[in-house]
Formats: structure tokens, sequence, C-alpha cells
């Protein structure tokens, strides 16, 4: 009963864009890029492999002068193709990098999202901030409950 209970839940919770509002593709030179996004030298974009075999996208957008990291976690009915603009935004205004990503099924994304991943960019953990909307606040609220993120952290 219990995965016919979740099955119906998953169908009334997650909206995904169908189709994806974005592609990943690979450069000559080995750089991924998403076509349509105005290239930048300050965002970089990765595919992460998850324990069970999966690619996740996830974004890393630079502000040359941040000392904290945004870690942004998208509602349930848009992918990272959506959301660009507003990461430009909030990276030119609170000066911050944003580290992004999909979920199982959004955008360019297959198998499970692990936010923890974030740490493979060796961003000390205190300089992280988490920011959610909608279901996403889940993912976003268990990181900063198992890390020393800054939002947990008293300023020094």
């Amino acid at each position: 009963m219990g995965n016919v209970t979740s099955n119906v839940a998953a169908k009334f919770a997650f909206f995904p864009p169908d189709p994806p509002t974005y592609d990943v593709l690979e450069e000559e030179e080995g750089r991924l890029v998403v076509p349509g996004v105005t290239a930048d030298k300050n965002m970089d974009v990765h595919t992460l492999d998850t324990k069970a075999g999966n690619k996740v996208v996830a974004m890393f957008w630079k502000h040359p002068f941040a000392r904290f990291t945004l870690l942004y976690s998208h509602g349930n009915a848009a992918d990272l193709g959506q959301m660009h603009e507003l990461f430009i935004e909030l990276r030119a205004h609170l000066r911050v990098n944003i580290m992004c990503y999909d979920y199982s099924g959004y955008g360019a994304s297959s198998g499970n999202a692990p936010v923890t991943s974030v740490v493979k960019l060796k961003v000390v953990d205190t300089s992280i901030w988490s920011m959610a909307s909608s279901v996403s606040a889940s993912y976003t609220l268990r990181t900063a409950a198992t890390t020393n993120c800054a939002s947990a952290s008293s300023p020094t």
C-alpha cells in the first residue's frame, strides 16, 4: 500500500517541465555548456555521478567577490533551464556563488540528485547558505541539518 500512496503523491507533487527546457552539450575542449544560455566564464556546468550510477546536472555560478555560496533548490514545476535569469540576478545582487542542481526526472538529469555533491567543489561548509522553494525545501533542509551551513552557524 505504501508504494501506491507514494506513487499517487508523486503525481500530484512533481511537475517536471515536459519537454525539458534545456540540454547539456560538450564542447570540443570538453567543457559542458547549456545551448541558448549566453556564454558566461563564471558559470560551470557539471554532471555529477550518483551512487546509483545516474547523472545529475548541477551548475556553479561564480561571483568574483563572493564570501558565501548559496545552495539553491528549485521548485517542483521548474528545471534549471528556467532558472538561469534568476541565478544571474541573485549572483549580482547578493554577491554570492550559487550551486544549483536538478532532481531526478528534471531537465537533463537522470536518477536521484544528491545535494551533498556540493562537497566535491570544496566549498567551505560555513560559507553555504541554503535556499529552496516548494517541495525542494526537504532536500535543502536535510543538507542544512547535516552540514555546518552558514544559516545554522554563528557569525564569525
